[in-house]
């Protein structure tokens, strides 16, 4: 079964002109782009995120139409998938654009930027690509931990693409606050104008 909201994930679109610099993967780590055959993998460590719902194989294959496997990306430990995320061939607003999406963490596997590491290499995938387009990713209020690593590699909150989303940043933005997290990028808002939203969203 597709996920679905009753209002859209909070929309963040990649502000700067390069792409961020790659980090090492902790020892013992691996990142590496999507292979034949990872997808029991992949299906296994979504179930285990615990971010998204159950997952199949039926359910990977709808939620992830469009999705350019050679910018999926995964850290692999002794040959098991631990953390991933990709870009998909999305459009925003009616115009050809690339989402971040399905960003997901074993629990067994945290206090590594694992999810940090993945995010970057497929970011920079996808500023590699021919006919570059803007990049973007949707995400949940909650998940302060991925919003704050969001906006340090350059992705900006969108203010004005849903008439929820002024009062929700604000709320994610006094929590960051709480939580001794830098808020860089919240005085930077994409000016697009718009009502709805994809309901897919990145989780850590």
């Amino acid at each position: 079964m597709l996920l679905r909201r009753q209002r859209p994930g909070l929309l963040m679109r990649y502000a700067r002109p390069a792409a961020p610099t790659e980090i090492e993967a902790p020892a013992g780590y691996e990142i590496r782009a999507w292979r034949p055959g990872d997808d029991e993998g992949w299906v296994d460590l979504l179930n285990a995120s615990g971010a998204f719902g159950s997952w199949t194989p039926a359910r990977l294959a709808a939620e992830t139409r469009g999705l350019l496997r050679e910018a999926q990306f995964f850290a692999v430990q002794e040959g098991k998938l631990v953390a991933a995320t990709g870009i998909l061939a999305r459009s925003l607003r009616r115009k050809p654009a690339l989402e971040l999406a399905w960003v997901a963490r074993h629990p067994a596997h945290g206090g590594k930027e694992l999810g940090r590491a993945v995010v970057i290499r497929a970011l920079r995938a996808a500023l590699a690509l021919p006919g570059r387009r803007p990049v973007h990713l949707y995400t949940d209020d909650h998940r302060l931990t991925a919003i704050a690593i969001y906006l340090d590699l350059g992705f900006v909150p969108d203010l004005r693409s849903h008439r929820s989303y002024p009062g929700r940043w604000e709320a994610v933005f006094r929590a960051l606050a709480r939580r001794g997290q830098r808020a860089t990028g919240s005085g930077e808002a994409a000016a697009d104008r718009g009502e709805d939203g994809p309901a897919s969203a990145p989780g850590y």
